[in-house]
């Protein structure tokens, strides 16, 4: 009884010394390539190594490797783009291509070590469709206790799945350290908020200011671009203000037309009605001095 118990505790010693390094949790967008490593602290000598998925869809068996057989791919995983990059006997990793939904849950690498048995490590795949929303670049006044300057909080925010990337870019000048802010949600999209307060003189010229965004669904970075300063105002917002002088100049002008096609319409009638009644008067005159003319003749 005393070897067996000897025997028993010296087993579980090996045992306890057999240690495997995994990744822990992977995080992947739908379509991206995924490896999976293990590596087993061990000098012994290593059978097999199996890869296998115990939770979410698709569950069993995934692939194995031996020295004698070599690599086999099982299941649904057989017909996937699946490969091993690593084949030494302590290390296993493989590659899991395009990765998407149906693909999350966790793995495990088996290391089956002669004599002490199998010892196995857990990864756990988290896939997400990729996803922003639209980003936002705001400006806020802040009162100043001072006439002689205007602060103005500059806040950009975004959300997304995964979370979203913030920086900034400003002139040498102006260089600001800015805060950041992170919110989880529900359907595991984060937002991103990074603000700063900027401080400056009401006679400074206005200053560009861009936040610049960037995220795995975009094919390229978002820059949004403010204007802060004594005129803060945006392109966008000079351009309006421009629309609005040429409406202006264009309604008074239309003013002006019609003021001076009714000045020419009213003038104009006046002097018709006008030449009229002298035409009338004159036939009237020349009619009363042919009939005193015709009566003087009667009379003689």
């Amino acid at each position: 009884m005393k070897i067996l118990y000897l025997f028993c505790c010296l087993w579980y010693l090996v045992k306890g010394s057999l240690k495997v390094i995994n990744m822990d949790k992977i995080s992947a967008t739908v379509g991206d390539n995924v490896t999976f490593y293990c590596q087993v602290m061990n000098t012994s000598k290593v059978l097999q190594v199996t890869w296998e998925k115990y939770t979410g869809n698709f569950t069993g068996p995934i692939a194995t490797y031996s020295i004698i057989y070599g690599p086999k791919f099982l299941g649904y995983y057989s017909k996937r783009a699946v490969q091993f990059t690593d084949l030494t006997p302590n290390a296993s990793a493989i590659r899991l291509n395009s990765v998407n939904l149906k693909d999350q849950g966790c793995f495990k690498c088996i290391f089956n070590v002669f004599p002490i048995g199998a010892s196995n490590g857990r990864i756990c795949l988290d896939v997400y469709e990729s996803q922003i929303s639209k980003p936002k670049l705001e400006t806020h006044p802040l009162i100043s206790p001072e006439n002689t300057e205007e602060m103005q909080v500059v806040s950009c925010t975004a959300t997304g799945k995964p979370a979203p990337e913030i920086t900034w870019n400003l002139t040498e000048s102006h260089q600001m350290t800015p805060q950041y802010y992170s919110i989880a949600h529900p359907d595991q999209s984060v937002t991103i908020i990074s603000n700063f307060t900027w401080t400056t003189s009401r006679s400074q010229h206005k200053t560009k200011v861009a936040c610049v965004v960037r995220h795995p669904s975009l094919d390229r970075e978002i820059i949004l671009i403010k204007f802060t300063g004594s005129d803060n105002s945006s392109p966008e917002q000079d351009t309006l203000k421009t629309v609005h002088v040429i409406i202006y100049a264009i309604c008074i002008t239309c003013f002006l037309c019609i003021l001076t096609a009714f000045c020419f319409y009213y003038f104009k009638t006046i002097k018709y009605k006008s030449f009229g009644n002298k035409s009338i008067g004159t036939k009237l005159k020349r009619s009363s001095t042919t009939t005193n003319l015709f009566q003087v003749r009667t009379l003689v």
